[in-house]
């Protein structure tokens, strides 16, 4: 088998390998042509024929993110996964970088245990929790443009230590940074709750449209503040998104919070990230 980079022509291949890919939902196609625009975008090609696909994507700071791992149905549990793993992991470790980065469901003990023999450590957990429908308005919630005081209350924040100063945009994991605030409050991805003029909550959604779906990237204050910001979540979703919610978190109380407002846990309850620094 050799690794090359993936090329336009190789679209319909690729869609058809993926056909077969969790019922016909992966969301590789949908990526496809960002992805071959991108660096970092390769596949296992035995004959030929291509089987396998895998992906990593550059970040700020050094970040190299790793995603889009691919086996053809057909070829699954024959050793394809791990060779082209291991291939994958030669060629980004021979570039400059400064953590290897990805995440996958806490039930996929292979990856798992083929990455922790690569040297990546489990560095954050996250309860899953998905939510599909139109909840009820919240009041006291309005989008925050004050980027100071976001900044202030974010970074000094207990919420933003046990994220691993990590930014959990769907399934993709980001350095928390000032840059990354900014960008995100001028989106208009930024809400709070006030109290005395002062922010007691913040929440952050971005609609992804491309998947139809509204994730909360992080989520931040005491426990009545959160409650109330998890439901404006689901009722905002369905106002501006598909209606269909996704939610990331490490903390138990706020996933038994968005249990009770109505969300559910995913079959595989946690996802991790895993972390390899370049040392």
């Amino acid at each position: 088998m050799r690794l090359e980079k993936i090329v336009p022509e190789d679209k319909e291949e690729i869609r058809a390998m993926s056909a077969g890919i969790w019922e016909g939902n992966d969301y590789i196609p949908k990526v496809f042509d960002r992805w071959v625009e991108d660096e970092g975008f390769y596949k296992g090609v035995l004959d030929d024929r291509i089987i396998a696909v895998c992906k990593y994507t550059r970040h700020p700071g050094g970040v190299l993110w790793l995603e889009g791992l691919r086996v053809h149905p057909k070829l699954q549990n024959k050793g394809y996964g791990s060779e082209v793993a291991g291939m994958f992991h030669r060629l980004i470790t021979s570039k400059e970088y400064t953590a290897l980065r990805f995440m996958t469901d806490a039930t996929n003990a292979k990856s798992i245990h083929l990455a922790e023999k690569r040297g990546f450590d489990v560095v954050l957990e996250l309860y899953h929790l998905d939510y599909e429908g139109v909840g009820d308005e919240e009041e006291g919630i309005a989008q925050e443009y004050d980027l100071g005081a976001v900044k202030d209350f974010v970074f000094s924040s207990r919420e933003y230590q046990t994220y691993r100063k990590m930014y959990i945009k769907n399934w993709t994991a980001y350095d928390l940074t000032p840059e990354l605030l900014e960008e995100e409050l001028k989106a208009g991805n930024c809400f709070s709750v006030k109290e005395n003029d002062e922010i007691q909550g913040v929440i952050f959604m971005n609609y992804h449209r491309r998947y139809g779906r509204v994730s909360v990237p992080f989520l931040a204050g005491a426990d009545p503040v959160v409650d109330k910001l998890i439901r404006h979540a689901m009722w905002w979703s369905g106002e501006y998104g598909k209606g269909y919610l996704l939610l990331k978190t490490p903390f138990q109380k706020v996933k038994e919070m968005a249990e009770t407002a109505g969300m559910e846990l995913a079959p595989y309850r946690k996802v991790l990230v895993l972390e390899l620094k370049n040392k």
